[in-house]
């Protein structure tokens, strides 16, 4: 069963460019967050777009795995602050 919470954080993730963002600042291709999450690099990209909402069990991963980069420090504003 899906946990609706984690998906709709997985959501804000895509919706808000902030998936985005973070796959950017850890320097991950798509292919690379894909496989981690079980899926193909298109879908990514069209969560990433827009084009597709994350759902079912492939999209609360791919909100777990924004998460954890967020919780290792590679939020954008993160790195900026480090760089002061």
């Amino acid at each position: 069963m899906v946990d609706v919470l984690q998906l709709a954080e997985a959501r804000r993730y895509a919706a808000s460019g902030q998936g985005q963002r973070l796959r950017l600042t850890a320097r991950l291709s798509l292919g690379e967050v894909a496989r981690s999450i079980g899926t193909s690099h298109v879908t990514v990209l069209r969560y990433e777009t827009g084009e597709r909402r994350p759902t079912g069990e492939v999209g609360v991963r791919y909100g777990q795995f924004m998460k954890a980069l967020e919780r290792r420090g590679f939020a954008p504003e993160d790195i900026e602050a480090l760089a002061q």
